[in-house]
């Protein structure tokens, strides 16, 4: 199951703490990371295995950089790619149909790296989408 709980307040940090994994999503800047250090620091049950931290945007820092700076093994890069987001949602059509000679975009490659991560933390992908929970 898979649950978007925004940002982790008192709320929802008991909720985040009993996730078999968690995907912190947050944009490349250094205000964002920060937020995520901070939720680190305040989260009492923090397991760094299970976390997974999904930067999205152009990133000016190497993913080990960013890892080491706010304590999470498992890093991914998203583009900021509303039209592929769009596309991949079914909320828009292609710009035009390939027979053959289909190449992934960049954030369906960066999704992929994301499903890996996830995997190494433990959760199959069946749990994630289309499980029919």
């Amino acid at each position: 199951m898979v649950v978007d709980v925004g940002r982790v307040e008192s709320l929802t940090s008991g909720l985040v703490a009993l996730a078999d994994a968690v995907v912190l999503v947050c944009r490349a800047g250094v205000d964002s990371l920060a937020h995520v250090l901070a939720f680190r620091e305040a989260l009492p049950a923090w397991d760094q295995r299970r976390v997974v931290l999904a930067v999205v945007g152009p990133c000016p820092y190497r993913v080990a950089e960013v890892g080491a700076a706010v304590g999470v093994e498992r890093v991914v890069v998203l583009p900021w790619a509303p039209r592929s987001a769009a596309v991949l949602s079914g909320a828009a059509v292609p710009r035009r149909l390939r027979g053959s000679g289909w190449r992934p975009s960049a954030l369906a490659s960066a999704a992929a790296r994301l499903a890996e991560l996830l995997a190494e933390a433990g959760i199959r992908s069946e749990d994630l989408v289309g499980s029919g929970r």
